[in-house]
């Protein structure tokens, strides 16, 4: 292009842009003098006298009660502000506010108010104080405010306000809510409150946010709530049942604790609702504010989700259906459904696991991090009641693998367990199987039990351990649990090592003492009734039943079919008061190394001593070189029957059969003074020559009549200078027979009256 062309088209650009800056300077000239036109025609159309008096119409058509206003200004870059605004809570009361409030800014668009129309663009309310109260019949103040936002329909004429309800957006900043609940003497105080409300609508939905702070008081305990909402509102024309919320993120900061909340709520009149919380670490310190929590408690942060529906019916819900109450936490995953009775203050939640691990209980409750748990739970538990004190109501678990520790060293470990409660926990079932229980340094495994508590009481069908290699097979009855009564048994042993049992049971005793913190029993064995009086409890339950031993034994002992059939009553420590009956017997069997049977068992003693003492006197009769004390006693059978009374047992008949001696004794003990009285016949089968006339029977066989008594653990020997009749044993056995009573029947007895088959 040529200098010419260049310089042409330049001088054109030029000229180009100085009209157009000329016309845009032109133009803004003419909006600013039309802007102080509008600002004129505004002055002059729309005074404050006439816009109060509008305003004052509306509201109080709005509110359907009394409105007083200071003073309304217009401003052009603001919109109209009401200063001075106060609401009456009814027209009954025009001096007790419902609402009041620094001022009300009403933000209007400029265009249509030259034209005579107010369109609003935003409303509003700071610093308004608000009044909720619910009357003692049950009615809200605000009540009547709701039905006529709901039938309202707008104004028509020149500078007709519109409802304030019509605005882009509403807003409260710094607002307070105090709330009366006259039927509970409730008073609540809401403080910052705040609002926005973009492209409100009485009809469709429209975006909010809003917030508040709360200082409260619970259990006698303050709390600090901060609750902050984003999401979206529907008024349904203020219909209750047709409002919703959804909120996309709630704050809600309780005691600085904070909790997010998103979820639907439908129909605020009978609400349905649909959530999901997360929640904080909670620990017994931060639960501490909201009532009584035990130590211990370290909730790790969890998620909670809810579904619930009101109960069929009419008007407010009070009663909600809870289709779903979900908990998860560090893997742990609980799932519940119920319902809740607002009405009443009653709730009935039934919580369910397919397959929990309860290792991570330990998350959840650190305080029983000590007990060693172990194992996996599936089932079901149903807590009811009031909210203050709720309790279980049902509980149906499988416990596999269980294993815990409790107190005082006992422990169980690797067991299945079903347990099932109901009716309110009244009656209770349980099946244990494998596993082992270990308790007061004895160990019982390979468990096998079934058990049923009902009204109270305890059906044992089966109950089956293994302890020290003895497999012991009961089932029985236990009347009043919670404090033993009477215990009804039927049970087998296959085999039992006699020594080991002793040391077990005194063992055992010495444990108790210390656990309750009493001092040591007696030491020496020879006082085995002393021990025996004073290891018994205060109280103890009455014991009927019968117990069969297939083998016992132990290093100087050996013996088969041991029985024992009791019905004792009154048992208490010193056995002054217990009464019954009780037969025992046992043999086949051997007794080797008798003196130092003798010795080590007092009560063997009493038996054997007339024995030894007759050998001791044949020996010595017939000049004989053999041990004077023999050593070794094959028999086979012992028995006897026993009656009590006040601690005094009546020996009706003891019989020893033997190839060796037989043996009849029959008499008194009185365990209470420790004493003893036992008339005693003793005969060898075999005669023997070189005898004293008084120490034989009309046979020639070596017999002798004596008297065991004083001193039960060291008794004094009388014989009596008389000659026995050849069946002077066996008729004394006749009558000891006739004297023994029948036991009650037993069998019913077992099952505590319970349908046969439980569980």
């Amino acid at each position: 292009m040529s200098r010419a062309r260049r310089w042409t088209l330049f001088r054109f650009l030029y000229a180009f842009f100085r009209r157009s800056v000329r016309l845009l300077v032109g133009l803004w000239i003419l909006l600013v003098c039309l802007g102080v036109l509008a600002a004129v025609a505004v002055k002059v159309y729309v005074t404050p006298e006439a816009l109060k008096s509008r305003i004052i119409a509306e509201l109080e058509q709005t509110f359907q009660r009394p409105v007083r206003i200071r003073h309304v200004t217009l401003v052009l870059h603001q919109g109209i502000k009401v200063s001075g605004l106060e609401v009456s809570d009814s027209p009954e009361s025009p001096d007790s506010p419902f609402l009041s409030s620094d001022f009300l800014l009403v933000t209007v668009k400029l265009s249509p108010l030259l034209q005579g129309k107010i369109e609003l663009s935003r409303v509003l309310l700071m610093s308004p104080r608000i009044h909720v109260v619910r009357r003692k019949d049950g009615t809200w103040n605000f009540s009547s405010l709701l039905e006529a936002l709901a039938k309202r329909a707008p104004r028509k004429g020149r500078l007709s306000l519109p409802p304030l309800e019509a605005a882009d957006r509403i807003s409260i900043e710094r607002g307070t809510v105090v709330y009366e609940d006259l039927t509970r003497d409730l008073s609540l105080v809401f403080e910052d409150l705040g609002l926005n409300a973009d492209r409100f609508s009485l009809d469709a939905p429209f975006a909010v946010r809003f917030g508040f702070r709360n200082s409260s008081r619970v259990a006698g305990k303050a709390v600090q709530a901060v609750v902050s909402l984003e999401g979206n509102a529907s008024l349904g024309r203020f219909r209750l049942e047709s409002a919703a919320l959804a909120a996309e993120k709630l704050s809600l900061r309780l005691n600085g604790q904070p909790f997010q909340v998103s979820g639907t709520v439908r129909n605020f009149l009978r609400p349905a609702l649909n959530l999901q919380i997360d929640a904080p670490r909670l620990t017994s310190e931060t639960l501490s504010p909201y009532g009584a929590v035990p130590p211990g408690i370290d909730f790790p942060a969890s998620r909670w989700e809810l579904r619930a529906e009101p109960a069929p019916g009419e008007g407010l819900a009070r009663v909600f259906h809870i289709g779903h109450l979900g908990f998860a936490a560090n893997g742990l995953r609980l799932a519940s459904f119920g319902n809740v009775d607002f009405a009443k203050g009653r709730f009935r939640l039934k919580l369910q696991t397919p397959g929990l691990p309860l290792e991570k209980v330990i998350a959840v409750y650190p305080g029983w991090g000590g007990h060693g748990i172990e194992g996996t739970a599936a089932g079901s538990v149903i807590v009811e009641g009031p909210y203050a004190k709720p309790s279980l109501a049902q509980v149906a678990l499988q416990l596999r693998g269980f294993a815990m520790s409790f107190k005082n060293q006992k422990r169980m470990s690797k067991m299945d367990l079903s347990i099932r409660a109901e009716e309110g926990l009244k009656t209770w079932e349980l099946r244990a199987a494998k596993g082992t229980y270990v308790a007061y340094a004895n160990a019982l495994s390979d468990v096998d039990v079934s058990a049923r508590i009902d009204k109270g009481n305890m059906a044992v069908p089966r109950l089956a351990v293994t302890w020290n290699g003895s497999r012991i097979d009961l089932r029985g009855c236990v009347e009043h649990l919670a404090a033993p009564k009477a215990v009804y048994f039927d049970g087998t042993v296959d085999s039992l090592r006699s020594d080991e049992l002793y040391s077990a049971i005194m063992n055992l005793i010495e444990l108790r003492r210390a656990e309750k913190g009493e001092a040591p029993g007696p030491k020496t064995s020879n006082d085995w009734s002393r021990v025996f009086k004073y290891a018994i409890p205060e109280k103890f339950p009455d014991l009927i039943g019968r117990l069969k031993v297939q083998r016992a034994h132990s290093p100087n002992f050996d013996t088969q079919s041991l029985d024992v059939v009791c019905d004792i009553k009154n048992i208490s420590k010193g056995l002054t008061d217990v009464d019954g009956h009780f037969t025992a017997g046992f043999g086949p069997g051997r007794i080797s190394n008798i003196p130092t049977m003798q010795k080590a068992h007092p009560l063997l003693n009493v038996l054997l001593l007339p024995f030894v003492e007759m050998q001791k006197i044949e020996r010595k009769a017939v000049l004989s070189l053999d041990t004077a004390v023999p050593l070794t006693l094959d028999f086979t059978r012992t028995y006897g029957d026993f009656g009590v009374n006040d601690g005094i047992v009546d020996v009706r008949y003891v019989h020893f059969d033997s190839n060796q001696f037989l043996c009849f004794a029959d008499g008194r003990v009185d365990f209470p003074k420790e004493g003893l009285d036992l008339h005693v016949l003793l005969r060898i089968p075999k005669p023997r020559g070189n005898l004293p006339f008084h120490l034989t029977d009309t046979k020639g066989r070596p017999a002798i009549d004596l008297s065991l008594k004083k001193n039960l653990n060291d008794p004094d020997m009388e014989f009596n200078s008389r000659k026995m009749g050849d069946n002077d044993i066996e008729d004394s056995l006749a009558g000891g027979f006739k004297r023994a009573a029948p036991f009650a029947p037993l069998e019913e007895k077992l099952s505590c009256g319970m349908p046969r088959g439980t569980p």
